[in-house]
């Protein structure tokens, strides 16, 4: 907007309390010396010298006032000349009832009582009409139904607000990107949007304060930054702003974006200074457009070729559905197979999980991994492409009465091994050593030939060379699969993972799930059956009926061993899965398994600790 008044940027535990309302009614006026403020007191409207733009008004005798049809007047009380409105915006002259509301975002939008409040397209809204700054939510770029073209504008010098000689515009002509203007030379091109940033600033990192959007479809086409809440963060007000000296497009990797506030009348406020290593601006050259970001080795599909190969999105081609979102089949043109993961606009994960499997998984290449083909950014949507896995998930067998018949014993063995050794090289061989964090059955997906492959990384975290735990205030997985001390505490570590395997192993053997698991005799889980069954020496009678024809015992009982070694209740006693592949290769003698996690039953005999030609505990 023109500038018409300022955005106070406060922290609400700074803010006197105060009872100013967070609305202005029809014909309601706003003085120099009034404001209103947001409900959670985050943002303040009101004047600030000097009020509107480029047609200042120097004095104290601006009025702001809402019409009854919904226009936004800014009149100089002494001639009573209006000096600027929003009717030559996208206002509603038909609005009946309006009211404008400060939000919590800093929007200020006019909207009809009776109206929902949250509605995508108000009356009215600042939002549409940024000057030099962009906050977080607020979109920049070009609306192709209105033709509102919302774009930067710096201010004339440091404590002039007139327009600059700099503007920031999403230019629309063959792909999207951004590009910084100086007096209308083009100084500066972002290049095209990779699904992580634009490629023009390949310095632009990921961090824990700012989620970066571009959406692009035949309504909007526009870019947008969004603040990422953590509990264990306080509040931070950001805001991007397009500098008034050409200094700012410095050409040094690392700059800083600082928060900066217009000098106010009747508020001093303390301002919060964020260092966010966000590169915005770099002089002109030839050499860095082309620049692919290389955390991504992968392709990126096109929208319309991932809605070609699934018949767009049939329910015929649904395969299922996770805390991601639906997974499709889908045949490409050349009619390779495919399975693409859509996330959906509900999910309970989100656009940093998204990122997050994106990294990781580019980078690995294992046999018992699943492969990623690439993935699809475009509008809103946001999808991963993987290899097609015919026989699904290793749940939809061994929890199925009647498909488990198809797994025989030599194929879960089979199974068990190939998860051991896709894990191993996750923990160890792999370019970043990786905590799944959510292994479990429905994660473990079957080829063609029943060979298993370890999936869905969206959780997953790297550790460094010495690393061995780390903390989180978000624990994140599934229950009956998670170590005692990561959901308890939220520590985790290469031991939580071989814990999860531990119970996933339990599983394929017995053909039971482990949270769901009911014994008359007692209420413990699986795990805790399973311990009780192996000090009485009964563990056979884990077995699943159908497979007892196949069994290899010796198989059966070192796997059940083995599992009850990862289960233990305390991770210094559990074995590396260096040790857990050793141990299920071999027929040498092993370490008696000590209390598991989550069992509070007792123990009816004890067990002697026999030797292991694998060493201590420590090297296990």
């Amino acid at each position: 907007m023109t500038l018409i008044f300022g955005f106070l940027l406060l922290y609400a535990s700074i803010i006197t309390p105060t009872h100013a309302p967070d609305t202005i009614s029809s014909n309601q006026i706003l003085r120099y010396n009034e404001t209103i403020i947001s409900p959670l007191e985050t943002f303040e409207l009101g004047f600030f010298n000097p009020a509107n733009r480029n047609i200042p008004l120097t004095h104290t005798s601006g009025e702001l006032t809402l019409t009854l049809h919904g226009v936004l007047l800014l009149r100089d009380s002494t001639s009573g000349t209006i000096v600027w409105s929003s009717t030559n915006s996208s206002s509603n002259s038909s609005t009946r009832n309006p009211i404008g509301k400060l939000q919590d975002t800093g929007n200020f939008i006019i909207y009809e009582e009776g109206n929902n409040i949250d509605q995508e397209d108000p009356t009215w809204q600042s939002f549409d009409f940024p000057t030099d700054t962009l906050l977080p939510g607020m979109k920049h770029g070009k609306n192709l139904v209105t033709g509102i073209d919302r774009h930067m504008t710096s201010w004339k010098s440091s404590d002039d607000p007139t327009s600059g000689e700099f503007s920031n515009w999403i230019d629309t002509k063959g792909y999207p990107q951004q590009i910084i203007r100086k007096c209308g030379d083009i100084m500066f091109r972002g290049g095209p949007w990779n699904g992580v940033r634009f490629t023009g600033n390949p310095y632009v990192e990921e961090n824990r304060f700012l989620s970066f959007t571009f959406v692009l479809n035949d309504r909007e086409i526009y870019f947008q930054f969004n603040q990422m809440h953590s509990p264990n963060l306080l509040p931070i007000l950001m805001r991007l702003a397009l500098q008034p000296s050409e200094n700012s497009r410095s050409s040094s990797v690392r700059r800083r974006v600082r928060v900066i506030v217009p000098v106010s009348l009747i508020v001093l406020v303390i301002l919060l200074s964020i260092c966010l290593y966000y590169r915005f601006y770099r002089k002109k050259t030839t050499t860095t457009r082309s620049i692919v970001d290389e955390k991504l080795e992968l392709p990126l599909f096109g929208l319309s070729t991932i809605l070609k190969a699934t018949n767009n999105f049939s329910m015929d081609n649904k395969l299922g559905e996770g805390g991601f979102g639906p997974v499709y089949k889908g045949v490409l043109e050349d009619e390779k197979e495919i399975a693409v993961k859509r996330l959906a606009k509900r999910s309970t994960q989100g656009l940093q999980e998204f990122k997050n499997e994106v990294i990781l998984i580019s980078k690995l290449q294992h046999r018992n991994l699943v492969k990623l083909l690439g993935c699809c950014i475009e509008g809103d949507e946001k999808m991963l492409v993987y290899e097609y896995m015919p026989n699904k998930s290793l749940d939809s067998f061994i929890f199925d009465k009647t498909r488990s018949k198809l797994l025989d014993w030599s194929a879960r063995y089979r199974i068990i091994n190939g998860i051991a050794r896709g894990l191993l090289y996750l923990h160890q061989d792999s370019r970043l050593r990786i905590i799944h964090r959510d292994l479990k059955v429905s994660n473990i997906l079957l080829d063609t030939d029943m060979n298993p492959k370890i999936s869905d990384f969206g959780m997953a975290r790297t550790f460094g060379g010495n690393q061995i735990e780390a903390n989180t205030n978000r624990v994140v997985g599934t229950y009956g699969y998670m170590a005692p001390e990561y959901a308890g505490d939220g520590i985790f570590s290469m031991k939580s993972d071989v814990y999860s395997f531990g119970v996933l192993v339990l599983e394929i053997v017995c053909g039971e799930k482990n949270r769901l698991f009911v014994n008359k005799e007692h209420s413990n889980n699986l795990i805790g059956h399973v311990w009780e069954l192996y000090n009485e020496g009964t563990s056979l009678q884990l077995v699943e009926k159908g497979l007892v024809e196949s069994i290899n015992i010796s198989q059966v009982q070192r796997s059940i061993h083995v599992s009850l070694l990862c289960v233990q209740r305390h991770p210094e006693n559990r074995p590396t899965m260096t040790s857990v592949i050793m141990m299920l290769g071999s027929e040498g003698p092993l370490l008696a398994p000590k209390e598991p996690g989550f069992y509070n039953g007792k123990t009816k005999k004890s067990i002697r600790e026999s030797s292991s030609s694998y060493g201590t505990n420590s090297n296990n």
